[in-house]
């Protein structure tokens, strides 16, 4: 399992560009951005996803717009959250 937690190494780990002229939500930017992420094999089961905190910081955004991201991610069995530990990639089921 890797989970990256040092400051210097989230901008090389977060590389999404929002498009803040675009129609589409940045919420949906980030989780769009996230699934590439998750389907590219770059992020694998167990993998941590760096925190809210870090994405709002590192994209200038609100972490309602990240907590939003991770939601529908959560909701669609992309990720799992374990309160104290962080956001983890999970095995998605098929169907």
């Amino acid at each position: 399992m890797r989970i990256v937690q040092a400051e210097d190494e989230m901008p090389d780990r977060i590389d999404c560009r929002l498009n803040r002229d675009s129609f589409v939500p940045l919420y949906q930017q980030i989780k769009n951005w996230l699934l590439y992420k998750i389907e590219a094999g770059d992020l694998c089961e167990g993998d941590g996803v760096p925190s809210e905190v870090d994405f709002s910081r590192c994209l200038d955004v609100s972490r309602a717009v990240v907590r939003q991201a991770f939601y529908e991610l959560r909701l669609e069995g992309y990720v799992t959250r374990d309160k104290g530990r962080g956001t983890f990639v999970s095995l998605r089921k098929q169907a």
